[in-house]
């Protein structure tokens, strides 16, 4: 948790080098190789009580895990920005480290990961718990992070 202390506006970006980017329908969640965009800042809230994150897009929406299939009959899950009415697991994610990466597992032990290949998975992200030793790359993120707490505050300090 010690890579997200103190970050207010963060990026994430695969494996393959794609960032997590919220869908311009303000509902879905995709990857895309540019990370200039304003889709790709994610902003960074902490979960009182435990090592927990929010991530909310630039839409003011959460990132959350459904229960909704990427496909019809696979394991794999939809992730989307919502508005929940109120604060649930489904929005929480937690954070492990694993060197300089982080994983996001769900409250349930899936962890966030993009889905690459033909359509329908093509730039797809959505979250479960990989398979295979070889996919265990997949669920892992690099983070970018473009606003700190630390930073905001220097800021505000240089206009007083």
């Amino acid at each position: 948790m010690e890579l997200l202390a103190g970050a207010k506006i963060i990026r994430l970006r695969t494996h393959k080098g794609k960032y997590l980017i919220a869908g311009d329908d303000e509902e879905s969640v995709r990857q895309d190789r540019d990370g200039s965009m304003k889709q790709a800042r994610w902003r960074v809230e902490f979960v009182d009580g435990n090592d927990g994150v929010r991530l909310k897009s630039c839409y003011g929406k959460y990132l959350t895990a459904t229960n909704e299939p990427i496909v019809p009959r696979t394991k794999g899950h939809k992730v989307l920005q919502t508005l929940p009415t109120r604060l649930t697991s489904a929005i929480e994610w937690q954070v492990e480290r694993q060197g300089s990466e982080l994983r996001f597992k769900t409250h349930y032990g899936q962890f966030l990961r993009p889905y690459g290949g033909l359509p329908p998975y093509r730039n797809r992200v959505g979250h479960d718990v990989p398979c295979r030793t070889h996919t265990e790359d997949k669920i892992l993120w690099e983070l970018d992070i473009l606003e700190s707490v630390d930073s905001v505050k220097s800021q505000e300090n240089a206009i007083h």
